[in-house]
C-alpha cells in the first residue's frame, strides 16, 4: 500500500532507429511471431504468424478467445500460418507439433484507425513514456534495439487520442543556449504523423540552473526560456504542457511556494512560445491532497494553469472520495469548473507480478493478473469520467517494472507483445471515445452498474458490469478472476439492430425474449450493448463549465521567489516554515518576464519586516533582489502565522508569495501536554509492514522498539498501527502529537510519515499522511501539528508512525508520546 514512487528508469541511448522484432515467448518450445507490431493486428489485416520450425513441420493449431473458448482449429504444415480475418478481440493461438511440442501466442485484433470516429470528447488516453521506456534495454533478451516505433504504432492502432510523453531538460539543454532534441524530437514528429496527440512534460533541471535547490531550478529566467523554446519548437505536435511531476512528494523536495514560483515562470514561457497551448498543473501524486497543494494555490498557482491535474493509483472503492477531495481544493481556489485530468491512472489491485518475466530482476503478470488489469482499466476510466474527470491517462503502455522489479505496469510484455488490457483499451476508445456521456443507468440489480452514452449517430450505448472485489473490497491480496460475479438483469424494448460486445470487442449473442426484451448476464468484465434508443439516465452527469481565474487586474509577468537564509527552516511537509524563535532573514527575488520595465510597491503582511525597499524597479526580462528580516506574528493557540508578499505595479496587483509559518518550538512547551502512556506497551501495536516486523520494549532505552527485516525486491515500508482506546484516548480538540524518536541506520530512511486513520482497516483505510523530519541515531523530539491538515481530529481512530526505507534491515525506537492541546 505504501509504495514508493520512483522516477522512470533512464536507459543508455543507442542510436538505432529501426523497429526491432520480438523474440520467442519466454518458456516456449518454439517461437511463434505475429507479423504485426506488438502482435496487434487491425481489423483490415489477416493475422499472419511465423513459426520457428523446420520446413517439414506438421502440426495442428487451435484458436481460443481470451476466456478460453475454442473458436477454430486447423493444420499447420509450414513455417507460415495465415488465418482468415477475425473480428476485434483478444485471442490465443496454440500450435502443437507431431512430436507433441507446443507453443502459444496471444494477440489482439483492434478496429483499424481508418474505420474509427476521431471526433467527440476522446476522454480515454494513455501514459506512453515513449522516449524513456522505448530505449534499448540490454538486459532484455526478448526485444533488441529501440522500441519507439513499436510503441508509437501501437498507440495509433489502439485509437489513442493523446499520449503522455516525458522529456529531460538536463538532457536536451545541457548548457545555456544548447539544445539537442534527440529521440524526443523524432518521436514527437512520428506521433504527429500518426495523428496521436502528445501531452508533454518534464521534471528535471540541469545543474547549471541550480544553486541550492536539489531538483527545482533556482534560475527562473532559464526555466522560462526553456519552456518558451519547448512550446515554440514543438508547436503543432505537443498539444499541452504539464509542469513537473508529483511535486507533492520526492520529485520536488522544495516547498510549495518554490514550486508555485517555478510553475508561474514555466507557464509564462509555454504561453510565450505558443499562446494557445493549455498548461497543466504538475500531476499531484496522492489523495487525500496534502496541504502543500493548498499552499501552492494560496500562491495564486491557479492563475497560471488551464487544467488541474492529479494522479490516481487508488482502488475503485476510493474514487468518489478522491474526486470529492480534489474538487474541494479546486473550489477553495476558485476553479471549481476548471477541467480535471488524471494524467497517471494505475492499477495496484492485482499485486506484484507472480510470474517470471525472463528478464533478470523483474517479475511479470500471470495471464489472470493481465485480465485483472484489463478489468480495472475499463472500470477506472469509465468511473472517473462519470465523476466528472475530463481525461484520464492509463499508466503505462510500454513495458515497465518498479518496486525492485516486482511490480509489472505495462500493457505490453517484455517481448513487446500486447496484453488483454491493450485490447480492452482499444475497444473502449472504439466504442465510447467519440460518445457523449449521458449519465448512470439503473439496471434494477444493485450490484450491476451501467453507464449510458449518446453516439455520434444518435443511437445509445450501454456499458455495464457486475461489481467485483474491486468495487466492494478495494485491494485484496492474492485476488483472481475465478469468481466472475455473474448477475442477470433484463433490458426491455431493445431495437432489432442492438448488438452486444465483450471486454475486448468480440461480439456475443443476444438472447431475445418474446416480449422484445433481452436477458443480459453482467460479469466483472465490462460489456457494451450498442444500437439502443429511448433510454433515460437515472443520474445525469454534472456539466463541467470551463473556468479560468479572473486575472484582468493581475500583472502575471512579475513573479516573486523566496530563499530562507537564517532563522527559519522548511518543514518536511513542504507547506510551511518553522520559525526558530527570533527574527529571520530571507532573500526575495522579483522576476519580470515582460518586454517592458516595471516599477511598483510591495506589501508584506504577517509580522514585523525590515529591509523592504520603498519602491521596486525590475528591468524588462530581468530580475532584482533584496534581503529582508522578518519576525512572524503567530496565533497563541495554533502557533501558526504567515508571511505574504504582494504588491501593485502600474495599478495592477501581482501574484502572491504566501508562506505559512509554524512555531513548533513553542508548541510542545506552550500547549497542554497529556501523556499517551498506552503507546509504550508493544502489545498495543499491530504489525503492518512489507517485511518481518518484531515489536518489543527496550528497557535500556525505555522505549518501544521496532525491528524489521525485508526480503530482496521488496518495496520496503514499515507503518505499525496503534488503535486508539476510545473514548479515553480521543483526539477531540487536540492540536497535535509529540514524541521522541531515533533510528539506525539513518541512511536507510527515504521518508518518515505519521498517519492518522479514520477506520481500523489493517494496512488500508482513509488516512491523512503527514511528513515528519527523519531522525538519526540520537534521540530527537518531533512535533506533528494537526493544523490545517486535520480539521476534525475527533474522527481519528488509529495512528501509524513509520518509514519508507532503502535497506533490508532497520530499527527505530519511540518514546515519550504526548497529545497536545491549545488549552
Amino acid at each position: 500500500m505504501y509504495r514508493s514512487k520512483f522516477a522512470l528508469i533512464e536507459f543508455l541511448i543507442v542510436s538505432i532507429m529501426t523497429m526491432a522484432a520480438p523474440a520467442a515467448v519466454p518458456g516456449a518450445e518454439f517461437g511463434i511471431t505475429a507479423e504485426a507490431p506488438g502482435a496487434a493486428f487491425t481489423s483490415r489485416e489477416k493475422p499472419e504468424f511465423r513459426l520457428a520450425v523446420p520446413e517439414d513441420f506438421s502440426g495442428e493449431w487451435q484458436l481460443r478467445d481470451w476466456d478460453g473458448a475454442l473458436l477454430k482449429t486447423g493444420t499447420a504444415t509450414d513455417p507460415e500460418l495465415v488465418l482468415a480475418p477475425l473480428e476485434c478481440g483478444y485471442y490465443v493461438l496454440t500450435v502443437t507439433g507431431q512430436n507433441g511440442q507446443k507453443s502459444e501466442r496471444s494477440f489482439a485484433v483492434v478496429r483499424d484507425p481508418a474505420d474509427r470516429n476521431p471526433g467527440g470528447p476522446q476522454p480515454f488516453a494513455l501514459d506512453a513514456a515513449v522516449s524513456w521506456l522505448g530505449r534499448p534495454d540490454p538486459k532484455n533478451p526478448f526485444f533488441k534495439g529501440e522500441g519507439f516505433d513499436t510503441i508509437i504504432e501501437l498507440a495509433r492502432r489502439a485509437g489513442c487520442p493523446l499520449v503522455r510523453e516525458r522529456l529531460s531538460w538536463g538532457e536536451t539543454n545541457p548548457e545555456p543556449g544548447v539544445y539537442r532534441w534527440k529521440q524526443y524530437g523524432s518521436n514527437a514528429q512520428k506521433l504527429a504523423e500518426k495523428s496521436v496527440g502528445i501531452s508533454g512534460m518534464f521534471h528535471d533541471s540541469p545543474k547549471w540552473t541550480r544553486t541550492h535547490s536539489p531538483k527545482l531550478p533556482d534560475d527562473l529566467a532559464a526555466l522560462h526560456d526553456y519552456a518558451r523554446t519547448l512550446s515554440s519548437t514543438f508547436k503543432g505536435r505537443i498539444t499541452d504542457w504539464e509542469f513537473w511531476n508529483e511535486q507533492d512528494i520526492g520529485f520536488a523536495p522544495e516547498p510549495a511556494w518554490d514550486y508555485a514560483a517555478a510553475l508561474k515562470a514555466a507557464a509564462l514561457g509555454f504561453k510565450a512560445g505558443d499562446p494557445d497551448v493549455p498548461v497543466l498543473l504538475g500531476g499531484i501524486a496522492f489523495t487525500p491532497l496534502a496541504n502543500c497543494n493548498a499552499v501552492a494555490m494560496l500562491n495564486d498557482a491557479a492563475a497560471y494553469i488551464d487544467i488541474f491535474n492529479v494522479h490516481c493509483y487508488r482502488p475503485l472503492t476510493d474514487f468518489s472520495d478522491a474526486v470529492t477531495n480534489i474538487r474541494a481544493l479546486m473550489n477553495r481556489a476558485g476553479i471549481a469548473g476548471m477541467p480535471l485530468w488524471i494524467t497517471e491512472l494505475g492499477c495496484l489491485s492485482e499485486g506484484s507480478g507472480r510470474a517470471s518475466s525472463g528478464v533478470p530482476g523483474t517479475k511479470a503478470h500471470t495471464p489472470d493478473q493481465e485480465l485483472l488489469v484489463a478489468e480495472y482499466l475499463v472500470k477506472s476510466q469509465l468511473t472517473l469520467q462519470a465523476l466528472g474527470v475530463e481525461k484520464s491517462f492509463f499508466f503505462v503502455l510500454a513495458p515497465y517494472n518498479e518496486i525492485g522489479g516486482a511490480k509489472d505496469w505495462g500493457l505490453m510484455r517484455r517481448d513487446y507483445t500486447v496484453k488483454p488490457g491493450y485490447a480492452a483499451y482499444a475497444n473502449l476508445t472504439d466504442r465510447l471515445g467519440a460518445a457523449t456521456f449521458e449519465g448512470r443507468y439503473e439496471t434494477g440489480v444493485p450490484q450491476v452498474d451501467a453507464l449510458l452514452y449518446r453516439m455520434p449517430d444518435s443511437t445509445q450505448t450501454l456499458v455495464f458490469w457486475s461489481r467485483s472485489e474491486f468495487e466492494t473490497q478495494g485491494t485484496v491480496p492474492g485476488i483472481t478472476t475465478q469468481n466472475r460475479f455473474a448477475r442477470v438483469f433484463t433490458q426491455k424494448r431493445i431495437p432489432p439492430g442492438a448488438r452486444l460486445f465483450d471486454l475486448t470487442g468480440m461480439e456475443r449473442p443476444l438472447k431475445r425474449e418474446t416480449t422484445g426484451g433481452i436477458q443480459l448476464t453482467a460479469t466483472r468484465f465490462p460489456a457494451y450493448l450498442t444500437g439502443l434508443s429511448g433510454l433515460k439516465a437515472k443520474a445525469v452527469s454534472p456539466a463541467v463549465r470551463p473556468v479560468r481565474v479572473d486575472v484582468s487586474d493581475m500583472d502575471r509577468t512579475i513573479v516573486a521567489k523566496a530563499t530562507m537564509l537564517d532563522g527559519f527552516s522548511i518543514a518536511r511537509t513542504k507547506d510551511s516554515i518553522d520559525w526558530e524563535g527570533d527574527s529571520g532573514r530571507m532573500r526575495i527575488e522579483l522576476y519580470n518576464f515582460s518586454d517592458t520595465k516595471k516599477r511598483g510597491r510591495l506589501r508584506i503582511s504577517g509580522g514585523r519586516v525590515e529591509g523592504v525597499p520603498a519602491e521596486v524597479t525590475i528591468p524588462a526580462r530581468g530580475r532584482t533582489e533584496f534581503i529582508l528580516r522578518f519576525q512572524p506574528e503567530v496565533d497563541q493557540k495554533s502557533f501558526a502565522g504567515q508571511f505574504e508578499l504582494n504588491g501593485e505595479f502600474s495599478g495592477r496587483r501581482i501574484s502572491r508569495l504566501h508562506i505559512p509559518v509554524l512555531a513548533r518550538h513553542l508548541m510542545a512547551s506552550g500547549m497542554t501536554s497529556v501523556p499517551f502512556k498506552n503507546l509504550m506497551d508493544p502489545s498495543n501495536w499491530r504489525a503492518s509492514s512489507s517485511g518481518k516486523l518484531n515489536i518489543s520494549y527496550d528497557k535500556q532505552e525505555q522505549a518501544v522498539k521496532f525491528d524489521v527485516k525485508f526480503r530482496p525486491q521488496t518495496d520496503r515500508w514499515i507503518y505499525p498501527e496503534y488503535i486508539l482506546q476510545l473514548p479515553q484516548e480521543s483526539l477531540k480538540d487536540a492540536a497535535g502529537i509529540a514524541f521522541e524518536v531515533k533510528a539506525e541506520p539513518a541512511g536507510a530512511i527515504k521518508q518518515m510519515l505519521a498517519m492518522f486513520v479514520n477506520d481500523l482497516s489493517n494496512d488500508r483505510g482513509k488516512a491523512v499522511w503527514l511528513q515528519v523530519n527523519p531522525p538519526d541515531a540520537k534521540w530527537q523530539e518531533r512535533v506533528v501539528s494537526f493544523h490545517p491538515e486535520i480539521p476534525k481530529p475527533d474522527k481519528i481512530r488509529m495512528l501509524r508512525i513509520g518509514f519508507n526505507l532503502g535497506k533490508d534491515h532497520f530499527t527505530y525506537y519511540l518514546r515519550n508520546f504526548r497529545i497536545l492541546y491549545n488549552h
